[in-house]
């Protein structure tokens, strides 16, 4: 249950203890429209104390991690980042490399800009999020044609992939029989890489 609401963050009632969490706006305002919270937590522990970053939203919370493994920028700049912009459009403009984005965000100039786009611009996470923000929604799953195998070879090999391995994990993903739209093959994709990395 959420007993009260601060800039920044939540105080969290589990169980007769009270827990202070970090969140982003748009999580705040998740939680603002009902009484009963579920939130994903991260805990990062310093010689100073605990901190909680909480989440509603998976994707979200894997955009953190993503942003705040980046030299340079905290638990508050990351959390900062994605109160002004939506975790897919947090990693299109990375997979752009559009600085500018960032630059609009107090805590980060244009050094730690481009550091961000720079060091997360081949990371597969933030490829599959760029997808959730370009990808067309879709009734279901639409067919795995030839055009969407296209797209998602050509976003995996941008993280540094040998084409033909690539090629190779996507026949043997799209012989499943799965019906795929882009953001679920390019995860699915990456899934069998990371178990078959050769």
């Amino acid at each position: 249950m959420v007993e009260a609401y601060e800039a920044g963050c939540v105080l969290l009632h589990v169980n007769g203890v009270g827990y202070i969490v970090q969140c982003s706006e748009s999580t705040i305002g998740v939680l603002r429209d009902g009484g009963v919270a579920s939130l994903l937590i991260e805990m990062h522990t310093k010689e100073d104390g605990t901190t909680l970053y909480g989440f509603c939203d998976q994707n979200e919370k894997i955009c953190f991690r993503c942003i705040h493994s980046v030299q340079g920028v905290g638990g508050k700049i990351a959390l900062a980042i994605l109160s002004k912009i939506r975790y897919s459009d947090v990693a299109v403009a990375i997979m752009q490399g559009n600085t500018a984005v960032f630059k609009e965000i107090n805590g980060i100039g244009p050094k730690l800009a481009t550091r961000i786009v720079n060091e997360l611009k081949f990371n597969k996470h933030v490829l599959y999020l760029a997808t959730l923000g370009r990808a067309a929604p879709v009734e279901d799953h639409v067919v795995c044609d030839n055009l969407v195998i296209q797209e998602a070879i050509s976003a995996v090999l941008s993280l540094g992939f040998s084409k033909k391995h690539v090629v190779q994990v996507t026949e043997e993903v799209c012989r499943s029989g799965r019906d795929f739209d882009l953001q679920f093959l390019i995860k699915a994709i990456l899934e069998k890489l990371d178990k078959d990395p050769s």
